[in-house]
Protein backbone atom coordinates (compact mmCIF):
# COMPACT_ATOMS: atom_id res chain seq x y z
CA UNK A 1 0.00 0.00 0.00
CA UNK A 2 2.47 2.36 1.19
CA UNK A 3 4.34 1.63 -2.60
CA UNK A 4 1.63 2.30 -4.52
CA UNK A 5 1.16 5.78 -2.88
CA UNK A 6 4.47 6.82 -3.09
CA UNK A 7 4.39 6.05 -7.00
CA UNK A 8 0.98 7.33 -7.01
CA UNK A 9 3.09 10.42 -5.31
CA UNK A 10 5.95 10.05 -7.84
CA UNK A 11 3.80 9.85 -10.99
CA UNK A 12 1.13 13.23 -9.63
CA UNK A 13 4.73 15.38 -9.45
CA UNK A 14 6.01 14.38 -12.66
CA UNK A 15 2.88 15.45 -14.40
CA UNK A 16 2.97 18.61 -12.58
CA UNK A 17 6.17 19.33 -13.29
CA UNK A 18 5.19 18.36 -17.14
CA UNK A 19 2.78 20.82 -16.89
CA UNK A 20 4.50 23.37 -15.22
CA UNK A 21 7.05 22.91 -18.23
CA UNK A 22 4.39 23.25 -20.84
CA UNK A 23 3.32 26.42 -19.68
CA UNK A 24 6.63 28.05 -19.09
CA UNK A 25 7.44 26.94 -22.84
CA UNK A 26 3.97 28.34 -23.59
CA UNK A 27 4.31 31.51 -22.09
CA UNK A 28 7.78 32.21 -23.57
CA UNK A 29 6.57 31.13 -27.21
CA UNK A 30 4.03 33.50 -27.10
CA UNK A 31 5.77 36.36 -25.75
CA UNK A 32 9.00 35.51 -27.90
CA UNK A 33 6.78 35.08 -31.25
CA UNK A 34 4.71 38.36 -30.04
CA UNK A 35 7.84 39.94 -30.16
CA UNK A 36 9.70 38.49 -33.36
CA UNK A 37 6.56 39.77 -34.90
CA UNK A 38 6.76 43.22 -33.71
CA UNK A 39 10.10 43.72 -34.50
CA UNK A 40 9.73 42.41 -37.83
CA UNK A 41 6.85 44.85 -38.21
CA UNK A 42 8.90 47.78 -36.80
CA UNK A 43 12.50 46.93 -39.00
CA UNK A 44 10.03 46.89 -42.06
CA UNK A 45 8.12 50.21 -41.53
CA UNK A 46 10.93 51.91 -39.78
CA UNK A 47 13.41 50.41 -42.63
CA UNK A 48 12.69 53.64 -45.25
CA UNK A 49 11.67 56.16 -42.43
CA UNK A 50 15.55 57.48 -42.49
CA UNK A 51 14.87 58.06 -45.76
CA UNK A 52 11.72 59.10 -47.45
CA UNK A 53 10.95 62.62 -47.87
CA UNK A 54 7.31 61.82 -47.41
CA UNK A 55 6.17 63.36 -43.59
CA UNK A 56 3.10 62.18 -44.46
CA UNK A 57 3.77 58.99 -44.73
CA UNK A 58 6.59 58.33 -42.17
CA UNK A 59 3.93 59.84 -39.65
CA UNK A 60 1.33 57.28 -40.55
CA UNK A 61 3.85 54.45 -40.05
CA UNK A 62 4.70 55.74 -36.59
CA UNK A 63 1.30 56.42 -35.92
CA UNK A 64 0.77 52.16 -36.94
CA UNK A 65 3.83 51.54 -34.93
CA UNK A 66 2.22 53.30 -31.93
CA UNK A 67 -0.87 51.48 -32.37
CA UNK A 68 0.73 48.29 -32.57
CA UNK A 69 2.89 48.70 -29.74
CA UNK A 70 0.05 49.50 -27.21
CA UNK A 71 -1.95 46.41 -28.64
CA UNK A 72 1.41 44.15 -27.82
CA UNK A 73 1.21 46.72 -24.45
CA UNK A 74 -2.29 45.55 -24.06
CA UNK A 75 -1.18 41.53 -24.52
CA UNK A 76 1.48 41.81 -22.28
CA UNK A 77 -0.61 43.12 -19.02
CA UNK A 78 -2.93 40.90 -20.10
CA UNK A 79 -0.47 37.90 -19.44
CA UNK A 80 0.35 36.21 -16.18
CA UNK A 81 3.74 35.09 -16.25
CA UNK A 82 5.85 32.65 -13.51
CA UNK A 83 7.66 33.95 -10.52
CA UNK A 84 10.14 32.39 -12.59
CA UNK A 85 8.89 34.76 -15.76
CA UNK A 86 8.70 37.59 -14.41
CA UNK A 87 11.92 39.59 -14.68
CA UNK A 88 11.60 38.75 -18.67
CA UNK A 89 8.34 39.71 -19.01
CA UNK A 90 9.24 43.23 -17.50
CA UNK A 91 12.18 43.80 -19.99
CA UNK A 92 9.73 42.57 -23.06
CA UNK A 93 7.13 45.21 -21.39
CA UNK A 94 9.75 47.75 -20.88
CA UNK A 95 10.77 47.43 -24.86
CA UNK A 96 7.24 48.47 -25.77
CA UNK A 97 7.12 51.05 -23.39
CA UNK A 98 10.43 52.77 -24.52
CA UNK A 99 9.19 52.52 -28.48
CA UNK A 100 5.78 54.10 -27.30
CA UNK A 101 6.84 56.71 -24.79
CA UNK A 102 10.46 57.36 -26.56
CA UNK A 103 11.08 56.29 -29.88
CA UNK A 104 8.13 57.28 -31.14
CA UNK A 105 8.07 60.92 -29.71
CA UNK A 106 11.83 60.83 -31.23
CA UNK A 107 10.90 59.72 -34.79
CA UNK A 108 8.31 61.84 -34.78
CA UNK A 109 9.61 65.28 -34.12
CA UNK A 110 12.51 64.09 -36.42
CA UNK A 111 10.64 63.75 -39.18
CA UNK A 112 8.50 67.20 -38.80
CA UNK A 113 12.17 68.70 -38.90
CA UNK A 114 13.24 67.09 -41.88
CA UNK A 115 13.30 69.47 -44.46
CA UNK A 116 13.65 72.46 -41.94
CA UNK A 117 16.18 75.69 -42.02
CA UNK A 118 16.59 74.89 -38.24
CA UNK A 119 19.89 73.11 -38.25
CA UNK A 120 20.45 73.29 -34.84
CA UNK A 121 16.88 71.75 -33.91
CA UNK A 122 17.49 68.94 -36.38
CA UNK A 123 20.51 67.80 -35.11
CA UNK A 124 19.25 68.10 -31.63
CA UNK A 125 16.16 65.61 -32.62
CA UNK A 126 18.91 63.80 -34.99
CA UNK A 127 20.93 63.94 -31.39
CA UNK A 128 17.81 62.73 -29.35
CA UNK A 129 17.04 60.19 -32.00
CA UNK A 130 20.10 58.08 -31.90
CA UNK A 131 19.88 58.51 -28.15
CA UNK A 132 17.19 56.47 -27.78
CA UNK A 133 18.17 53.80 -30.80
CA UNK A 134 21.00 53.19 -28.40
CA UNK A 135 18.78 52.62 -25.16
CA UNK A 136 16.90 50.33 -27.20
CA UNK A 137 19.37 48.33 -28.02
CA UNK A 138 20.70 48.22 -24.45
CA UNK A 139 17.18 47.38 -23.41
CA UNK A 140 17.19 44.73 -26.08
CA UNK A 141 20.38 42.88 -24.99
CA UNK A 142 19.12 43.33 -21.41
CA UNK A 143 16.35 41.50 -22.52
CA UNK A 144 17.65 38.76 -24.40
CA UNK A 145 19.72 37.89 -21.12
CA UNK A 146 16.48 37.85 -19.33
CA UNK A 147 15.43 35.30 -20.99
CA UNK A 148 18.08 33.48 -21.38
CA UNK A 149 17.98 33.30 -17.29
CA UNK A 150 14.32 32.33 -17.72
CA UNK A 151 14.78 29.91 -19.23
CA UNK A 152 17.49 28.48 -17.51
CA UNK A 153 15.46 28.31 -14.13
CA UNK A 154 12.99 26.65 -16.32
CA UNK A 155 14.75 24.09 -17.80
CA UNK A 156 13.99 24.87 -21.25
CA UNK A 157 16.47 25.60 -24.60
CA UNK A 158 15.49 29.05 -26.53
CA UNK A 159 16.90 29.35 -29.94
Amino acid sequence: MKKSIFILAAAILCLMASCNQMSEKKYNDTVANMYQGYASAFTAKMSTFGSSDNKEQAMADLKSMAKTTDSCIGVMNGLKPSEDAKDFHQKVLGMFQLIKTDYVPAAEKLVSLKGSQDIDAYNNAVEQFNHVLTRINTEETATQAAQRAYASKVGMKIQ
